[in-house]
């Protein structure tokens, strides 16, 4: 049990939304014991790991909060976005009931900080009966990367670096603004993605995903949470020139080549067999013409038979 005094102050994220409460004291000497626990930690009973669970108690004094928002991602007993007035707040919910997106709903549940920003617990979702259709807002990489569409509904284009069909989800990797962005969808009854070869450049709308790191939950990672396949609008196949049809190209230009040379080194061995059965007719020729012309010569018989 310990007194201290200080400052209060506070953690915010980048949309100004209060993360925790920090009590910045001016020295070491404003901390005071007042009572130590009577058990040292390190002379605490080893506890199996079985058991460790057992040792929980939940006592919480937060009290429930009702939010109204419109959905924009729901994952069945998971999870469920609610965005209103350009603010998201994420929720861990046990309901399986369909909630289509775009519902306005009032949600009640326990607050608590969900990574990088406020979510709620154990929430239950009950509907208005009204309906909104919210257009994701177009951002850049560094609209995304900076935090301030985290947990928003966005709109990237990108072109794909690669894909991967899983029995559960379908996540690809997309070039935005010459930085990587991981897409996923997870599937189960909904529709899966179709093959995309790399190169397509495709829009896709989904929910941002801040992945913070350190103790002061700096931004370093993002991802897109598709709702459904139908949020991938592709807007133009990849050009035919890629490194893989060039490398086909070069090839059979390689073949062609090594045929035209292998007909040249055939037609030359032709054509030298040609001139040298020519050079021989005409040897046989001039011989007779030779001979014609000693035959009707003067000269004697046995010389011209010799």
């Amino acid at each position: 049990e310990v007194e201290f005094s200080g400052v209060v102050g506070g953690h915010f994220n980048a949309q100004w939304q209060l993360m925790r409460t920090i009590v910045y004291l001016p020295s070491g000497g404003e901390l005071k014991v007042l009572r130590r626990p009577r058990v040292k930690a390190t002379e605490l009973p080893l506890t199996p790991i079985d058991d460790v669970i057992q040792k929980k108690y939940v006592l919480d004094l937060s009290q429930r909060v009702r939010v109204r928002g419109t959905v924009t991602f729901y994952e069945p007993g998971i999870s469920l976005v609610l965005e209103h007035g350009g603010q998201s707040l994420p929720m861990m919910t046990r309901q399986i009931n369909p909630i289509p997106l775009g519902s306005v709903v009032d949600a009640i549940g326990f607050p608590d900080d969900h990574e990088y920003g406020p979510a709620l617990e154990e929430a239950n979702i009950f509907l208005t009966g009204q309906h909104e259709e919210l257009k994701p807002q177009p951002v850049n990489y560094a609209a995304a990367i900076g935090a301030l569409e985290h947990d928003n509904l966005v709109e990237m284009r990108g072109r794909v670096l690669s894909e991967v069909h899983g029995p559960l989800s379908d996540a690809l990797v997309m070039m935005v603004d010459r930085y990587p962005v991981n897409v996923l969808l997870w599937t189960g009854e909904r529709k899966p993605l179709p093959d995309l070869p790399p190169g397509t450049l495709v829009a896709v709308r989904g929910i941002c995903r801040i992945m913070p790191t350190g103790f002061w939950g700096k931004p370093v990672l993002f991802r897109l949470d598709m709702r459904q396949s139908s949020d991938l609008t592709v807007l133009a196949r990849p050009s035919w020139w890629t490194v893989t049809h060039l490398l086909y190209v070069l090839g059979g230009l390689l073949v062609v080549a090594l045929l035209i040379m292998a007909w040249a080194v055939v037609l030359r061995s032709r054509v030298a067999i040609q001139a040298g059965r020519i050079e021989r007719t005409m040897q046989m020729e001039r011989e007779r013409s030779r001979l014609l012309e000693e035959i009707n010569s003067e000269t004697p018989l046995e010389q011209l038979l010799e």
